[in-house]
């Protein structure tokens, strides 16, 4: 029967029509009803669910199966989850790479870092909707000392993808649409937490700041230097920035893999032409043993 129809030119048109329109009006009535209750997120085949009372604008994006931005970027991270590996998920907002880990694979023990005191009452709340045992959230910045610092948050108390530590990044977000305030955080370093837990070993690190990068990898030295972890980083690079992980690559034995909508590739990250946002640090050591990389280093 389909058949058919798609033989006949004027039903054919018509429906092809009929359909292009539907996903278009399908598409603009979801960005109007945001999702308001628990709902069922589905990620490279695992499923887990995550709570949004029309605020969270990756539940919304993920539940109506739209384009999210880091899609690429979370099924690379997930690829790296190994049996019993250490996550450290440092900016977890509310959760999303914490909780696809552990959907993917419960025998991974998370630390979820996150400082914005809302954004971390969300994350608390969906971990406990999916009754995840390991995983553990830290309300607090990840950064170079162990001290108090300023953070910048939306000044109605909001969850928010782009509070940070530097003050000027958040602002700059959503010109005239948000108005912020500061609080004061506690802030560690990985490095100090890492013997405060006593962990011996991770494997796996998510490292979204907002600006504040470096801060986090010069609190990590030791703990990169003694584990060795592939590192997922958002960055936009600027010249220092691109100085600075250059001289890393260099000093802790690492590559750069970028990640863009083409796939993943080896890069240089000295390049001027190359703007950022997020790539994938490889410790050589590690490279025999990531078999996917062997295969995605050849698209171009």
């Amino acid at each position: 029967m389909l058949k058919l129809f798609r033989q006949n030119r004027l039903i054919n048109s018509l429906i092809r029509r009929w359909i292009s329109f539907s996903r278009r009006f399908f598409d603009s009535l979801s960005k109007k009803w945001r999702i308001s209750g628990v709902v069922d997120i589905n990620v490279s085949g695992s499923t887990f669910k995550m709570f949004s009372k029309c605020d969270d604008g990756i539940v919304n994006l993920l539940y109506y199966g739209q384009d999210y931005v880091e899609k690429d970027d979370l099924n690379v991270f997930l690829s790296l989850v190994k049996n019993d590996f250490v996550v450290f998920d440092v900016g977890a907002n509310t959760g999303l790479y914490s909780l696809a880990v552990k959907a993917k694979d419960p025998s991974a023990t998370v630390y979820a870092f996150e400082p914005h005191p809302i954004n971390l009452e969300r994350l608390d709340r969906n971990v406990q909707l999916n009754d995840l045992k390991g995983i553990s959230t830290v309300g607090m910045a990840v950064g170079a000392l162990n001290k108090v610092i300023n953070f910048t948050i939306p000044s109605n108390d909001q969850i928010s993808d782009t509070s940070s530590a530097i003050d000027e990044f958040s602002k700059n977000s959503y010109r005239g649409e948000i108005k912020w305030k500061q609080i004061q955080v506690k802030q560690t370093t990985l490095d100090d937490f890492l013997i405060e837990r006593s962990i011996d070993l991770v494997n796996l690190i998510k490292i979204d700041v907002e600006g504040y990068e470096l801060s986090v990898f010069d609190g990590a030295k030791k703990t990169i230097e003694s584990s060795k972890p592939f590192i997922l980083v958002e960055s936009f690079l600027d010249k220092e920035k691109r100085t600075y992980f250059s001289k890393f690559i260099s000093d802790f034995d690492y590559e750069v893999f970028f990640i863009h909508n083409k796939g993943i590739v080896r890069g240089d990250i000295s390049r001027s032409d190359f703007p950022g946002l997020n790539f994938l640090l490889v410790p050589k050591t590690g490279l025999s043993h990531f078999i996917p990389l062997a295969d995605l280093e050849k698209i171009t």
